[in-house]
């Protein structure tokens, strides 16, 4: 089925104002300043895009593929009738009947909640990057806003926008539990638990939110001066608490989607020898990443395909060669580290699967 895009002037807006944010901040660094920008200025810009995004719900509903398959789960639910066939995992099509439910079955509201569930996830990754650099103003909101991978994919009733808000709800949380004690620790990590749990039964890639999950349950920040991080040996119970959990939803819930996705996977590596395999995958990586960077789709310059790959290189190499990028140990830098090794690991390359961490990058960036 023909893949329907957003507003293509959407699309070169966008990148036209992300070239232009990227050459502003170079120029302030060339200078030796850190690009800050103000309350108020970033209130204003948020709001216009979110304008433009809130705008997108009056628009015909696009579908692809999995769109449409996701739909059919959620009629069969909605319905009473079993949905395992598919094999894809039933968090999202869950939702999407239980709003059909409540009589709000409608496509601008899936387009309204897809905006939520956007609006959710950057608030929390403003959150995480705030308490990280001792509250001051990050650029990560708008220009996650200004990418192609939200843009895209935000009129398309797909989980993505539903993963990455409950995803970065998750992270947020167990960034809170870091630094907190006693009940407050407990009821966070708790709710991280909960969110991780359905996170994973939206998208099993949600699995890469496990490490980070852990590794809260087991460190906690001093209040000592420097906030150096101590081991926290109740932890083992709230440890052994996720693994029990991501088992029970692993085996009642998603053992199809498990079965589906190892057998897809064990498909994209069939019949090639290690060597073209690690080729293939480090050519898709770099066609992703050259989308990011040039913020375009690459299906609107189909004969132009290698130049994403080239973009995608450069991009890599100016990022080993001249940023020092530190993930901090946090949950928000071992999620994007345990996400990363999945996309690698997956066989197949798609712009969207990138959505969930796309905040996280420019965070790192901005940081660096």
């Amino acid at each position: 089925m023909r893949r329907f895009f957003a507003n293509d002037s959407l699309f070169m807006t966008s990148s036209l104002l992300t070239q232009l944010s990227r050459k502003e901040k170079n120029k302030a660094f060339a200078l030796g300043s850190r690009v800050d920008v103000g309350p108020s200025a970033l209130a204003v810009t948020v709001s216009v895009l979110g304008i433009f995004y809130l705008l997108q719900a009056i628009s015909p509903l696009r579908l692809d593929n999995d769109s449409v398959v996701y739909l059919h789960m959620a009629t069969n639910i909605a319905d009473g009738i079993r949905f395992d066939a598919t094999g894809l995992p039933p968090g999202y099509p869950t939702f999407i009947a239980a709003l059909d439910g409540l009589g709000l079955g409608r496509s601008f509201v899936f387009v309204l909640m897809n905006c939520v569930f956007i609006a959710i996830g950057l608030a929390c990754a403003q959150f995480v990057f705030q308490r990280s650099r001792a509250g001051r103003i990050s650029w990560v909101v708008p220009l996650s806003l200004l990418s192609v991978v939200f843009i895209r994919y935000l009129p398309m009733p797909l989980p993505e926008p539903m993963f990455f808000g409950v995803s970065m709800a998750a992270i947020a949380a167990m960034t809170a539990a870091v630094s907190s004690d006693g009940k407050r620790r407990l009821w966070l990590l708790g709710a991280a638990i909960v969110l991780t749990i359905v996170a994973i039964t939206v998208r099993l890639v949600g699995l890469a939110l496990v490490p980070a999950l852990l590794w809260s349950c087991f460190h906690r920040r001093s209040v000592r001066p420097g906030k150096s991080l101590t081991w926290e040996r109740s932890g083992k119970w709230l440890a052994a608490a996720t693994l029990v959990g991501v088992t029970v939803a692993g085996v009642i819930i998603l053992r199809e989607s498990f079965r589906k996705y190892s057998f897809e996977a064990a498909l994209g590596y069939q019949d090639q020898d290690i060597w073209t395999q690690m080729r293939f995958r480090i050519q898709g990586m770099l066609w992703t990443i050259g989308e990011l960077t040039l913020n375009v789709p690459w299906t609107r310059f189909r004969p132009y395909r290698p130049a994403f790959i080239v973009a995608g290189l450069g991009t890599v190499v100016w990022i080993v060669a001249a940023v020092r990028i530190r993930l901090p140990r946090t949950p928000a830098g071992i999620y994007l580290v345990s996400f990363f090794f999945l996309l690698l690991l997956w066989p197949y390359s798609a712009l969207r699967l990138w959505l969930p961490i796309v905040p996280l990058l420019i965070g790192n960036l901005e940081g660096a």
